[in-house]
């Protein structure tokens, strides 16, 4: 659940463009490389880039709510739930990036599953403007779920699937596939 945007400077300390932010992100230098780091919403607008430079953005979503285990006259009796899946991930490097103004939405994990008749919260997508986006993580399988409940959720990385049940689909790129539950 955090967002990074980051570019290379001529000099060491001395930043490569002219910028404002919201949200209070943290600011780092790494040698020439400088980066804002974001772990809640805000924006970042750039005000002037005299050297043309491009950006590097690392882009995570939050990840997926786990699945309610066994309930009491289930069987089998030792069930459990899926756990959420990670949230999409996804580095690009070089994206010119417009002087304007830039929403950062950091994306929050999804919730667990309370009962076995809940529902699951898949993990919120994170996204800076329109330059990149990344999917929130799906959720785990619950135990005894009705309907597509116990199967793990499709999403950035897919949720694990409860007993006997397939998890779902990770976003190409992003993620991987959540594992099938298994009973032995």
């Amino acid at each position: 659940m955090s967002f990074f945007l980051a570019a290379v400077a001529a000099q060491a300390g001395i930043p490569p463009f002219g910028y404002t932010t919201t949200g209070s992100p943290t600011l780092r230098t790494h040698g020439i490389y400088t980066s804002l780091h974001w772990t809640g919403d805000g924006s970042f607008t750039l005000t002037g880039n005299p050297d043309t430079l491009t950006f590097d953005i690392w882009c995570v979503s939050g990840g997926g709510g786990g699945g309610h285990g066994y309930s009491p006259g289930s069987s089998p009796s030792n069930a459990g739930g899926g756990g959420g899946g990670a949230g999409g991930a996804e580095a690009v490097t070089g994206q010119t990036v417009s002087i304007a103004a830039h929403t950062v939405t950091v994306g929050g994990g999804g919730t667990g599953m309370a009962s076995y008749q809940g529902n699951r919260g898949n993990g919120s997508a994170s996204s800076f403007g329109s330059v990149h986006s990344t999917t929130g993580g799906g959720g785990g399988g619950g135990h005894e779920s009705p309907g597509s409940e116990n199967l793990g959720a499709n999403g950035g990385s897919g949720g694990g699937g409860s007993t006997n049940r397939a998890g779902g689909s990770g976003t190409a790129g992003e993620g991987n596939d959540g594992g099938d539950g298994v009973f032995s």
